[in-house]
């Protein structure tokens, strides 16, 4: 027993790992069960364990280093979604939008941090580091709400991804000014320009390589296990080359995922990591919550207060202006300034690495190290904030807000509103073609959406949980809305933006299963069909038939299992019954 002890503690952070698995397992359900976001969750279990809570961990270091691979895997998932193509469509956001919030942030807060004393150097690096938001708790955000994909998702992104990139200078700043002469400083930023340039051209070029070869050959093993080790080797080996040229680990593992996402392992290797990206990812926001120290804060509450308060104002005026000069809506421009308004991850580092060439001093620090972590902690609330105010805008009156619909779909009447454009929502549309019923669909896939716009179909990109897209392809005007998009949390939101804003449209829905028929029938849904129970009539159909059952009986017989399989709370009407 005392070997088997030896060889447990033999492995490092064992015990932290326990207790953070215990405790996430025990509080973030709950948080879950009240509808507050994981992430809140998280932090709370790290600053309820944490050494500075109950101590349960006296010692945060192990979970630093699982929290970094948090990250790292967090951004891989994001490349995945983009792609090159993608991403050079971004170029005026990523370079113009994000750029100028970097700039414009930095300035006004550096000068507010010179006015309070500080050097000339700290201010600038106490400005840089504070006009970075949280990538990580940003992009979970969105990934939960679902709305990566949406305008203020491709909008925070673009601004996030320049912010992983002023990294690189920032920290090349700290290591000149620390050694106090200013001729040290372009030759630093030189050198960094170099390596990151360096970096990001190898990571591209093997990335490729291995894209082209070894996945390929890989696969024709078909053995799911090596495809998905070539794929930890190649995140892991692209965040270690970009650490190594000084920059985010984040940064070489979503250039991956870009590359990735070109090919036709895309699906396969999302589906492999994405244990690993919750897990790791947890552990982060965990890490956050231990970072704050409670005793400290006496010392200072007042003067973190302020920081926060004024941080978060700032910023988000700041980014307002700047989305509306780049004509972002306003009710995007609205989620996305308060979403990116806090402090960030990096601005932990920036303060760390401060205090080791004695910038200013271990009070400064531990303030901004505070403000930063602070806001992070309340960028859920904020987020929720955001939304709740840029939903006020939408439901304005339309008469009030400028046209923006389509010239195709502001003239539709009495049609029908297909939200989601696959399997089931594409065969609804073939039959209502065959009857002359005008139709317009929504969908998400941006290859399918294209295709079909190719094909003269009218197919359109967007989230149909969205009551301003919903209004773009006239939903007040529309008969019905059918509901078949894939993913059941989507479609949930879809019927309750509907019902909220449009209560008497008629909205027929596709359920996965009863349990997720049950929900959209609460949420306000008017009929549901159940894949699984349509999938069963029809085979039984089939069976009856070729058994040489008359035709008559199989269709009372095929009634009779629908009426059987009926959700509760449904009402039987034969005339919304689907042929069999």
């Amino acid at each position: 027993m005392e070997h088997a002890e030896d060889v447990v503690d033999g492995i490092p952070y064992v015990k932290e790992a326990v207790i953070f698995l215990l405790a996430t397992v025990a509080i973030v359900p709950l948080f879950h069960h009240l509808r507050a976001s994981p992430v809140l969750g998280y932090l709370f279990v790290g600053a309820l364990i944490g050494p500075f809570g109950l101590q349960i961990v006296a010692h945060a270091e192990g979970v630093h280093v699982i929290a970094e691979l948090g990250v790292v895997f967090l951004l891989f998932a994001i490349g995945l979604e983009l792609s090159l193509t993608r991403l050079r469509a971004m170029h005026r956001m990523f370079f113009g939008l994000g750029g100028l919030q970097v700039l414009v942030s930095a300035v006004v807060i550096g000068s507010i941090a010179y006015l309070w004393g500080m050097s000339g150097h700290a201010a600038i690096v106490i400005g840089v580091a504070l006009a970075l938001s949280s990538t990580a708790v940003v992009v979970q955000l969105l990934v939960e709400r679902g709305a990566f994909a949406l305008p203020v998702g491709r909008t925070s992104f673009a601004i996030l991804l320049l912010q992983d990139l002023a990294v690189v200078p920032l920290l090349a700043l700290i290591g000149a000014f620390g050694g106090a002469t200013s001729e040290s400083i372009y030759p630093a930023l030189g050198a960094v320009s170099i390596k990151t340039v360096f970096a990001i051209l190898l990571i591209l070029l093997i990335g490729g390589w291995t894209m082209r070869v070894l996945f390929p050959f890989i696969a024709k093993t078909r053995n799911p296990e090596l495809l998905t080790a070539l794929a930890l080797l190649a995140i892991l080996g692209a965040a270690s080359l970009t650490r190594e040229a000084g920059l985010s680990m984040g940064l070489g593992a979503f250039l991956i995922g870009l590359l990735l996402a070109e090919s036709e392992f895309r699906h396969q290797v999302a589906s492999d990591t994405f244990s690993f990206r919750g897990l790791f990812l947890g552990m982060f926001f965990i890490s956050i919550g231990m970072s704050l120290d409670f005793f400290s804060l006496q010392d200072f509450w007042v003067e973190l207060i302020i920081g926060v308060a004024g941080l978060v104002i700032l910023k988000a005026a700041i980014l307002y202006a700047l989305c509306r000069c780049f004509q972002v809506p306003a009710p995007d421009a609205v989620r996305a300034c308060l979403l990116l308004a806090t402090g960030g991850e990096f601005a932990l580092v920036a303060v760390s690495a401060s205090l080791e060439v004695a910038l200013f001093s271990e009070y400064v620090g531990q303030l901004i190290f505070s403000i930063a972590v602070v806001s992070m902690i309340l960028t859920p609330l904020l987020a929720q904030l955001g939304d709740s105010l840029a939903t006020r805008m939408e439901k304005a009156p339309l008469e009030a807000r400028p046209e923006s619909a389509d010239g195709d779909t502001r003239r539709l009447e009495n049609h029908v509103v297909l939200a989601g454009y696959g399997r089931v929502g594409r065969a609804v549309a073939q039959l209502l073609q065959e009857q002359n019923v005008p139709f317009v669909a929504l969908d998400m896939d941006i290859s399918r959406v294209r295709m079909c716009a190719d094909a003269g179909e009218p197919v359109y990109y967007g989230d149909a949980s969205r009551a301003e897209i919903l209004r773009r392809v006239g939903i007040e005007r529309a008969s019905l809305v059918l509901v078949t998009i894939d993913e059941p949390r989507t479609s949930l939101r879809t019927i309750s933006t509907i019902v909220r804003v449009w209560p008497k449209i008629l909205i027929h829905a596709r359920a996965h299963d009863s349990d997720h028929g049950e929900e959209l029938l609460a949420m306000g849904a008017s009929h549901v069909v159940l894949d699984t129970v349509e999938t069963t009539v029809s085979l039984a159909g089939y069976v009856l038939r070729d058994l040489g059952a008359p035709m008559d009986s199989i269709g009372l017989m095929l009634e009779s299992m629908r009426d059987r399989y009926r959700l509760p709370g449904e009402e039987a009407e034969g005339d919304d019954k689907p042929a069999s």
